[in-house]
């Protein structure tokens, strides 16, 4: 099976050349700008009225709007910052190079739900609810790969209830998490390590947690370990990167005061991993909190709508 881009001329090439630029995106280092001279671009993703605002942190103000979208969801911001954009309602994720034109990257799975960027292998992996068009029985969850415009392989997950988030550490390992057990289930994370991702069958190993992960949010993973968004504890927990495949207590517990409904699973790390961005669909705002003090958010950005995704990019400040 294959996916396509198709849409605006020159998209494709745009991504192809990805492979040979850096990647600045939340899971990779990128020098911490000097905030008088840099800001950084919020992007948001409003399900509700199919939209996607770009708001100038700095000043707070809105610099664009992208329309047109089917339930815009989960966000990334992947090489020389071309956006990913995960369509609920249509089953795809939609590409925006630097000029805001776009292409659709065609989903392999059915019901998208995370989206990140493998800096190692200069990939995209992307979760599913399930495999089976037009519905969503247990177990049949999967995480598609593509490599440019070319789908690559999937990874079935059949212990998996449902699967959630998707992260990349700096070696190409993929850590996702979702639900698994008998009735209501719990929440765990897996790996799958560099190398054997289009193996068959594909060996993902569950990394036991020494506290409770109440519910599904996204992942990050950065140079001081993988962060989990715990959405229904408004906490982030941070835990070190496994060794003997465990995860073990986390190393950082965030909490995130003042969110006034349960935050929506998607957020956002600054690539200096020093705050992230949390949406906050009850207040219809993007919340900036440091990291890993947390506490009350240090600033917020109103944005209406249903806030459901994430993403952020530096630009130079006007």
């Amino acid at each position: 099976m294959r996916a396509a881009i198709v849409g605006a001329p020159g998209l494709l090439a745009l991504l192809a050349a990805c492979s040979s630029i850096a990647p600045y995106s939340s899971t990779v280092p990128a020098p911490r700008p000097n905030n008088h001279f840099f800001t950084h671009l919020v992007f948001v993703s409003d399900s509700q009225h199919g939209v996607i605002r770009i708001y100038d942190e700095e000043t707070q103000q809105l610099r664009r709007t992208l329309a047109g979208l089917m339930k815009p969801q989960a966000l990334l911001m992947g090489p020389e910052n071309v956006l990913y954009v995960i369509q609920g309602g249509v089953s795809s994720i939609r590409v925006y190079d630097l000029d805001y034109k776009y292409g659709l990257l065609h989903d392999s799975g059915n019901l998208p739900q995370g989206i990140a960027w493998d800096p190692a292998g200069e990939r995209v992996g992307v979760t599913n609810a399930c495999t089976i068009a037009q519905s969503c029985p247990p177990h049949s969850g999967s995480i598609q790969y593509y490599e440019g415009d070319k789908w690559i392989c999937h990874i079935p997950v059949p212990d998996y209830q449902r699967v959630g988030f998707i992260a990349f550490d700096y070696e190409g390992n993929l850590y996702f998490n979702g639900i698994v057990g008998s009735g209501a289930g719990h929440v765990v994370i897996s790996e799958v390590q560099r190398g054997t991702e289009c193996d068959i069958p594909t060996k993902y190993f569950e990394l036991p947690t020494g506290n409770v992960i109440s519910s599904v949010g996204n992942l990050s993973a950065h140079f001081n370990g993988l962060s989990v968004l715990d959405p229904k504890a408004k906490t982030i927990y941070t835990y070190a990167l496994p060794k003997n495949r465990t995860l073990g207590n986390p190393i950082a517990t965030t909490r995130l005061d003042g969110v006034s409904g349960i935050p929506p699973a998607g957020f956002v790390l600054l690539s200096s991993g020093t705050a992230a961005f949390i949406l906050d669909d009850a207040a219809k705002t993007a919340n900036r909190f440091l990291m890993p003090q947390g506490g009350n958010p240090k600033k917020s950005i109103a944005i209406g709508g249903f806030p459901s995704g994430v993403a952020l990019t530096a630009v130079p400040s006007q």
